[in-house]
């Protein structure tokens, strides 16, 4: 009986000493970040701004890409066999690359205001490019 009171102290403040330290965490990750924000300037704060709202406006262009090859693997399923595998491998690459740009907007930072501009620059070519590959999608491209 003795143990048993014993190991029910025992994990009742082992569970009290897991509780109280883990509060402690999320205050000083808060405060870090309070004190990051209040020591960026004007211009910082501006530029991770506007990099937080060219990311959601992408963001939602690539979720907008994700549901036209939703559709597009929809409608490759009723085509014919010998177009269904032409199709199929055309829909991997376009879901591919709308991939890569997901994830290479998802890792970009706070960056210099010129190399922040090339990387916009790019980044459109790149999301312009792919736009007309689903523009083009149906058409055949014989010459």
């Amino acid at each position: 009986m003795k143990i048993r009171i014993l190991s029910v102290i025992t994990a009742t403040c082992i569970s009290v000493v897991v509780l109280f330290s883990c509060s402690d965490v999320p205050e000083n990750i808060t405060n870090e970040k309070s004190k990051s924000i209040d020591n960026m300037t004007e211009a910082e704060k501006n530029q991770a701004n506007e990099i937080a709202d060219y990311k959601k406006k992408n963001l939602d262009k690539i979720a907008a890409n994700d549901k036209i090859i939703a559709d597009l693997k929809e409608r490759v399923n009723m085509s014919k066999q010998e177009a269904r595998d032409n199709y199929n491998n055309r829909i991997e690459v376009l879901d591919k690359r709308n991939a890569e740009l997901k994830a290479k907007l998802q890792t970009v930072e706070a960056q210099t205001v010129e190399s922040w501009n090339a990387f916009q620059l790019e980044f459109n070519h790149d999301m312009q490019e792919l736009g007309h590959a689903f523009e083009n999608f149906s058409k055949n491209n014989v010459e």
